[in-house]
This record gives C-alpha cells, sequence and structure tokens, in this order.
C-alpha cells in the first residue's frame, strides 16, 4: 500500500517487460527506392520501405496523441506494445 510520503514517480516506474520491444530509436528515412530495413541508432530494426513510403517504430505517447487527434474512436489501448507511423511522401525529388 502507498504511504503518503512516497513520491509520485517512484510509484510510476515500471521495469520493461521481457517481450516488450526496445524503446524506439532516432533513424535516418530511407533514401533509396530499393525497400528495405531501417536500422536505428541502437543497431536494431526500427522500420522498413523506401524512399517516399515507410512504416517506423514511433514513440507511444506520439501514437496515443495521433490516434486521440485522428481515429474515429477517440480512444486507445493499454495493452499495446509497439507503435508503428506510416510515412507518405507523394513528392519524389
Amino acid at each position: 500500500m502507498k504511504r503518503a510520503s512516497e513520491p509520485l514517480t517512484r510509484r510510476l516506474i515500471v521495469p520493461r517487460k521481457p517481450f516488450h520491444p526496445p524503446v524506439p530509436s532516432p533513424y535516418l528515412p530511407p533514401e533509396s527506392e530499393t525497400p528495405g530495413y531501417i536500422i536505428g541508432e541502437h543497431g536494431g530494426v526500427v522500420g522498413f520501405g523506401k524512399r517516399g513510403f515507410y512504416v517506423a517504430a514511433i514513440p507511444a505517447q506520439k501514437a496515443r496523441e495521433m490516434i486521440l487527434r485522428h481515429h474515429y474512436s477517440q480512444s486507445i489501448v493499454n495493452n499495446s506494445y509497439i507503435h508503428l507511423g506510416v510515412y507518405l511522401s507523394l513528392i519524389h525529388i
């Protein structure tokens, strides 16, 4: 049971479960027209695609904000482990 003197941050720190995917790391968008894996700074795969169209992992908070703003249900679930963003560019240079 929580004591009143215990700080809120101490209660909210929960270790990552082993089946959770790694935290998304920064990456560079693909520049090639050939589809392939997108590798993050941590050395792991964070997405797949080609220049102008790719899917990549995004932070959970960003995914929640997008769902609440744009999805017809405007509701989220708390048991999601991976969050993906789809990037589409209609202009190719």
